[in-house]
C-alpha cells in the first residue's frame, strides 16, 4: 500500500482571521482521531501569510473515504460555509504527494 501526503496551500480572506481558521483547524483534527489510515495533520504559515496544511493517510481511498464521511455530517453545511468566509478559495492548491 503506497502512503499519501496531501499538501494544501492557500490564503484566508484577512490575516486577521487565522484565529477563526485555526478553530476549524483544530476541530478537524478532533475528527482526525482515530480514522482508519490516519497518520497525521500539521498545519503551517509561510512568510507569504499562506496557510499550508499536511495531512498524511494510509492510502488515497482511506483519505477519500474521510472526506465523504466528513462532508456527510449534519455540521458539514456549516463548516462548510465558515472555510469558505475565511479562505480566499481561489488561492486554494492541493498536491497528492507519494511518501517515499
Amino acid at each position: 500500500m503506497t502512503k499519501i501526503m496531501i499538501l494544501k496551500s492557500f490564503e484566508l480572506n484577512n490575516i486577521d482571521l487565522l484565529n477563526e481558521w485555526l478553530e476549524i483547524s483544530n476541530m478537524l483534527n478532533s475528527k482526525l482521531k482515530g480514522v482508519d489510515g490516519f497518520g497525521s495533520r500539521e498545519a503551517f504559515k509561510g512568510s507569504d501569510n499562506k496557510i499550508y496544511c499536511c495531512a498524511k493517510w494510509d492510502s488515497k481511498k482511506q483519505q477519500e473515504n474521510f472526506r465523504e464521511q466528513l462532508e456527510a455530517l449534519k455540521e458539514w453545511p456549516e463548516i462548510s460555509a465558515n472555510l469558505a468566509r475565511l479562505v480566499d478559495m481561489k488561492t486554494m492548491t492541493m498536491q497528492v504527494l507519494e511518501v517515499l
